[in-house]
């Protein structure tokens, strides 16, 4: 199982998997679970006053299952979030000092460390670790496959413990791998000053592709990277390196996100400044970078790469692909945005973007979503059926393609958005308190399910009764179920 430990390379200390009737949130407040007080589903609400709770609906294919919210004394942020086959919700960020779960509290070493936690579908405490030493140690992301196995990734100064003996140090990426009972099964890190990408991938087979961006000299197995830059490399299930794609010789370029389809081809989002030579096609930036979606067949091959052209601020975050080989891109920009076939215009400081790319490479749709404030699409995922699930933030009042979300003042929320895959809007949620709230990522299941993750700043109620937050910023998990 995963285990708790007191500092770096400490000796486990073995834990028996929690099973209770009910949470208490870090709040102290005992929530049911299954959302509502007769154990039914909770729909989300149908326009609650603005800044108190749900923002605003529109839709009705999803509902309400559960939400909690956790955390401590200091900021805490949840950055990943995974289903497996059976349903189970793991969540990855970071916290400092202690963590109420609820039956369970987690303690870091002093620095922020990393949680990893798994609750089961109906909103269970099932298990939770924490990974850290003195110094700073931070889950990025994570990826569950059908049997309940787990990948997390994220980023690590010093020599950390996963179960399997002390990391090395001064290794910054670090990939960890746990069987679906929460056993260590291997560990890894990656050695040259990298910012790990948002998320990691797991192909059919097992494979992890990991990506990011790095300074100086970068040593991946016997592969050697140098002057800079972003990549995306691919291991095999044990640890083995398989390959390693370099991406562009710049510290502005990066991979940020990545993502892998039902035939292990790679999909890559992320920045770049001045040329990007990728196979045959080379990208060239306006100006200020620019940002660039790829990919790459199962063996690292480049099969196409697209620039996203923006003559002011732009950003990747999150890359999605379907079993059919098609991939989505999230992210935002300002003024105006060149898809390549498709030019978006902002409404306000910035708005969010969903871009949707044919196997070949081919633009099939692009949209924008917002309102006058700071829009952000930080989390994308595919069902089964081709539906795009976006979860991000929106400043004031925004609109995603339904009825316009509103979060009171200048504050800032959570919206949750999904959209069929010809880019029709099904329906968008928008949640929040009274301060900032964000949305980081998102998942989905084999029937539609929606597992979301990120911060809240202030009370918050997402249909279910109202979560307390601390001083600082808390995590939440929310399920969203799919409706017949």
């Amino acid at each position: 199982m995963w285990s708790a430990r007191s500092g770096r390379g400490a000796a486990p200390c073995m834990w028996a998997a929690l099973t209770c009737a009910s949470l208490v949130c870090g709040c102290n407040l005992v929530l049911p679970l299954s959302g509502g007080p007769d154990g039914a589903s909770v729909p989300p609400g149908d326009g609650v006053t603005a800044g108190d709770g749900i923002v605003a609906v529109d839709g009705g294919d999803v509902a309400l299952g559960w939400s909690r919210v956790f955390g401590g004394s200091s900021s805490d942020e949840g950055s990943g979030v995974a289903v497996d086959g059976q349903g189970n919700v793991t969540v990855t960020g970071f916290f400092q000092n202690s963590m109420d779960l609820g039956g369970a509290k987690l303690t870091s070493a002093g620095a922020p460390d990393v949680f990893l936690v798994t609750f089961d579908a109906g909103g269970s405490l099932v298990r939770q670790d924490r990974f850290g030493g003195s110094s700073t140690e931070k889950g990025t992301a994570v990826a569950a496959d059908a049997t309940g196995s787990i990948t997390l990734t994220g980023s690590m100064n010093g020599g950390v413990d996963f179960g399997g003996g002390p990391l090395s140090d001064g290794g910054d990426l670090f990939v960890a791998r746990f069987d679906a009972d929460g056993n260590h099964l291997r560990s890894w890190a990656l050695d040259g000053g990298i910012y790990p990408a948002r998320n990691v991938a797991l192909a059919p087979n097992g494979d992890a592709i990991v990506g990011g961006s790095f300074v100086g000299t970068l040593i991946l197995g016997g592969t050697t990277l140098s002057d800079a830059g972003g990549f995306v490399a691919r291991y095999a299930p044990e640890g083995t390196l398989l390959w390693a794609v370099p991406l562009g010789s710049s510290k502005t370029n990066g991979g940020k996100s990545v993502a892998v389809d039902g035939n292990g081809n790679v999909a890559v989002f992320g920045t770049f400044f001045g040329t990007l030579n990728l196979g045959n096609d080379t990208l060239t930036s306006a100006g200020n970078s620019d940002l660039f979606v790829a990919s790459l067949d199962s063996g690292g091959t480049p099969r196409w790469a697209r620039r996203i052209g923006v003559p002011d601020l732009d950003q990747a975050y999150g890359v999605a692909m379907d079993q059919q080989g098609y991939t989505v891109v999230t992210g935002y920009f300002t003024e105006t945005a060149d898809f390549g076939g498709s030019t978006l215009t902002s409404v306000g400081s910035s708005d969010m973007f969903v871009a949707r790319y044919a196997p070949d490479g081919n633009l099939d749709w692009a949209l924008r979503g917002g309102g006058t404030g700071k829009d952000i699409g930080r989390g994308v995922a595919v069902d089964p059926a081709g539906n795009i699930v976006v979860a991000g933030s929106f400043r004031k009042t925004a609109d995603f393609g339904g009825k316009t979300l509103d979060a009171g003042g200048d504050n800032v929320d959570i919206f949750v958005a999904s959209y069929t895959p010809g880019g029709a809007h099904r329906w968008s949620y928008g949640f929040g308190g009274g301060a900032e709230d964000r949305g980081e990522a998102v998942a989905v299941d084999a029937k539609g399910n929606v597992a979301v993750t990120g911060t809240v700043r202030d009370s918050v109620d997402f249909g279910d009764g109202p979560h307390e937050v601390g001083q600082y910023t808390d995590i939440f998990v929310l399920w969203l179920a799919a409706q017949p």
